[in-house]
């Protein structure tokens, strides 16, 4: 009698335990009767070896695992699990750590160990690695490296290092400038030596003292900092979430993009039990001012659309080209120079509605922005800047810039100015070109600091506003 089995393994019948898929055929032993009973007893004794089978070539398979000439890529069979007699079997790889140096204490004494031999580059590399790591290099980390190009008379590499803290947005205190300036001395460049000590007198003599925090950040600190008065972009607040806390009781909250700047006007009165110094108002006017569909709604009601650029409601109206933007938008993205209606369409499908904006195209070189301190509505304090461009038809940023200065705003468009902003508290910022007969056309009004006050304006300038929103609205 022979009695037949499907186990995994090869698809073909076997008369000997294998591993493997396939029918296990197995006959009466010598001496007992073909009868059912018998066969199931030697399929018992045959189950039996077969799993004999399978135990001794799992062994051996663990075996040949471990032997395995890739130990990295060696990985035991999931049921594997070694008493801890049998460790002292297990291979464990060889890894090329820098085991003195797993955390930040343990980096910061390998750089105090470069600093002090003057071994700058060991030192510039240690914050490679330690970034390598997942470690973040902080002030003192990058003091150190200063230290050893101060040391290792390396003077471009520190300049350069001052540099790359400014862009990881991290403050350098007095002594890093120092330390780079002697290591510029020591090597001759007496270049780098006056452009790092014109930086450190604009730092002012306290620049980690925060009294203006623009917020949300987006990469001012530096240009903020050389103000001298205490500027900071530090704060990742956008006007979601949670709202910050000031780090002293004398620090004023100021908008550095539109919806921060809602943002602030609608929590008002918690910012201020956080103890921040505010100058905003209503959040409708915020809004109207920022969105540019709502700001020609109020130029209409105040008899002022001809100081905006003329405006069209449908694709077909529009007189080509002409200028596509969004509703509320800022730094020219998603704005389009459009040449035909078809182009215009396919950049808007859904059509204009209320969240896009097509109007006419200003030609011209010079661009005009001013930047306005205002308290309910009054205009306390301005500053203006001219841009010439190297087109007369761009949309910016794409484009560029061939000259830049400060200018004066005249008396007759600070009165056209101060006509949108009634009820307004804070600072904002025209954007404008002139017409043929001089007259101002407006692109936008936007209720926060612009890159003008932060980048353009120079630097006293941009600090005596500051100051004195600081001393007249307090």
């Amino acid at each position: 009698m022979e009695v037949a089995l499907l186990v995994p393994g090869s698809s073909s019948p076997s008369r000997s335990p294998r591993v493997g898929k396939g029918l296990f055929t197995c006959r009466a032993l010598p001496g007992e009767a073909r009868t059912p009973g018998a066969a199931l007893r030697s399929f018992a004794a045959l189950g039996t070896a077969w799993a004999s089978a399978w135990a001794r070539r799992r062994s051996k398979a663990v075996i040949r695992f471990v032997e395995h000439p890739d130990q990295v890529a060696f990985c035991p069979p999931s049921a594997y699990a070694p008493e801890a007699e049998d460790l002292d079997y297990w291979p464990y790889p060889e890894y090329d750590f820098n085991y003195e140096a797993w955390d930040m204490d343990g980096y910061l004494e390998l750089l105090k160990e470069a600093s002090l031999c003057g071994d700058w580059q060991h030192a510039a590399s240690l914050l490679e690695e330690m970034r390598s790591h997942g470690l973040v290099p902080d002030v003192s980390s990058y003091a150190l490296v200063l230290r050893a190009c101060r040391r290792g008379v390396a003077g471009s590499k520190a300049s350069e290092v001052l540099e790359e803290m400014w862009k990881k947005e991290l403050l350098p205190t007095c002594q890093c400038y120092a330390d780079a300036i002697a290591a510029c001395h020591q090597e001759g460049r007496e270049d780098l030596v006056e452009y790092l000590r014109s930086e450190l007198r604009a730092l002012g003599p306290a620049p980690e003292v925060q009294r203006f925090q623009l917020v949300p950040k987006i990469g001012w600190g530096k240009e903020l900092a050389l103000m001298g008065c205490g500027a900071h972009n530090s704060i990742a607040w956008d006007g979601k979430g949670a709202l910050p806390f000031p780090s002293n009781a004398s620090c004023w909250l100021v908008p550095s993009q539109d919806e921060a700047a809602v943002a602030i006007a609608e929590n008002a009165a918690a910012l201020r039990e956080r103890g921040w110094k505010l100058l905003t108002c209503d959040p409708k006017i915020v809004d109207v001012l920022r969105n540019k569909g709502k700001l020609r709604t109020l130029a209409a009601s105040l008899g002022l659309l001809s100081l905006l650029p003329q405006h069209f409601d449908f694709f077909s109206d529009a007189t080509y080209p002409c200028i596509l933007k969004p509703a509320i938008g800022t730094f020219g993205k998603n704005t389009y120079i459009v040449e035909s209606k078809e182009q215009a369409m396919r950049l808007a499908p859904d059509g204009l509605d209320e969240t896009w904006i097509l109007q006419e195209l200003i030609t011209g070189e010079l661009e005009y922005s001013t930047t306005l301190l205002v308290l309910d509505g009054k205009i306390l304090d301005w500053a203006g800047m001219k841009y010439q461009y190297s087109m007369e038809a761009y949309v910016w940023p794409h484009v560029r810039l061939v000259d830049q200065e400060l200018c004066s705003v005249p008396a007759e468009h600070r009165q056209l100015m101060e006509k949108f902003l009634v009820g307004f508290s804070g600072i904002c910022n025209f954007n404008f070109k002139l017409r043929e007969d001089g007259t101002m056309c407006i692109f936008e009004v936007n209720p926060r600091v612009g890159g003008d006050l932060a980048f353009d304006l120079p630097k006293p300038r941009a600090r005596s506003l500051l100051e004195k929103m600081d001393a007249m609205a307090s």
